[in-house]
C-alpha cells in the first residue's frame, strides 16, 4: 500500500472521530456529558485535531515533487575567473623565514 493512500486514511479517520466527538456533545443531554465531563470530550476533539493537522503535514511533505521541464543550460552561469593569491600556494616549497 502506498504510504500517502494510508495517511490521506488517517487524516479521515481522525476528522471522522472529530466529528463524532463535536456531534456526540451536540445531541448527547447535558447530564451525560456532565458524567463524562466537558474537559475530556474537548481534550479529545483537540487531539484528534492536532492528529489530522500532523498528518496532513506528514502527507504534504511526503509528495513526489515535480522535475522541472526544461533544466537551465549551463552557459547561463556566468564564467569567473579564479584569482591566485601567492600567500596561499602550497604547492611552492617554503621559503626560510628569519
Amino acid at each position: 500500500m502506498n504510504a500517502n493512500v494510508l495517511r490521506m486514511g488517517f487524516v479521515l479517520f481522525w476528522l471522522a472521530i472529530a466529528g463524532m466527538i463535536v456531534v456526540r456533545g451536540m445531541i448527547a443531554p447535558d447530564d451525560w456529558a456532565d458524567r463524562v465531563g466537558r474537559n475530556n470530550l474537548n481534550l479529545g476533539l483537540m487531539l484528534a485535531l492536532a492528529l489530522v493537522g500532523w498528518n496532513l503535514v506528514r502527507w504534504y511533505m511526503s509528495r513526489r515533487r515535480t522535475v522541472l521541464q526544461k533544466p537551465i543550460p549551463p552557459q547561463q552561469i556566468p564564467d569567473r575567473k579564479d584569482e591566485y593569491i601567492p600567500e596561499l600556494d602550497f604547492n611552492k616549497p617554503p621559503t626560510d623565514a628569519a
